[in-house]
């Protein structure tokens, strides 16, 4: 949960959060703990950020990403032609 928030994938970390909730009072008859209560918190707040040197997601656009798959495509070529 806190990794999907902190790659800016909020909404996907609240949906993880909600789906372990549900799991432990179903299946368990339990509520979430401090610390995973902490943890939903923080998300909601936005308090999670990526880490240091990692872009999160909605960082990478396209076309950067579409020149990472290119470079990708030629390495692949050249690995191929080369054996």
């Amino acid at each position: 949960m806190t990794a999907l928030a902190a790659s800016g994938q909020q909404a996907a970390a609240m949906r993880v959060y909600e789906q372990l909730r549900r799991r432990l009072d179903h299946e368990l008859g339990l509520r979430p703990g401090a610390e995973l209560a902490d943890s939903f918190m923080r998300v909601l707040r936005q308090e999670l950020s990526a880490a240091p040197g990692f872009l999160a997601v909605s960082d990478i656009d396209t076309e950067m990403a579409d020149g990472i798959s290119r470079c990708r495509d030629e390495d692949a070529w050249d690995s191929t032609l080369t054996t």
